[in-house]
């Protein structure tokens, strides 16, 4: 299994690219307290939790080129992380 690792400087802007709304975009405050703290995880003044995690994950992904599908039980439901990055 391949090691994967990103540079400080990688992460940080993959995280700022799924951070980045379209011009005009408000935010419901619970929506923009998530939003400040994922700025913070990717800062590194807060720990990151399993949701950063995963949008980091997809984010890296896509970065590379890699093509994501989203099945199962999380794309019927719509996990509300899930549907904040597909605006």
């Amino acid at each position: 299994m391949p090691i994967l690792a990103l540079i400080k400087k990688q992460f940080q802007a993959i995280a700022e690219l799924l951070e980045t709304l379209p011009a005009g975009f408000v935010q419901q405050k619970q929506v923009e307290k998530l939003s400040e703290d994922r700025r913070k995880m990717s800062e590194g003044t807060l720990p990151i939790n399993w949701g950063f995690a995963e949008v980091m994950a997809y984010g890296t992904l896509l970065n590379e080129g890699h093509s994501i599908r989203l099945t199962g039980q999380d794309v019927g439901r719509v996990h509300f992380h899930t549907a904040m990055q597909c605006v």
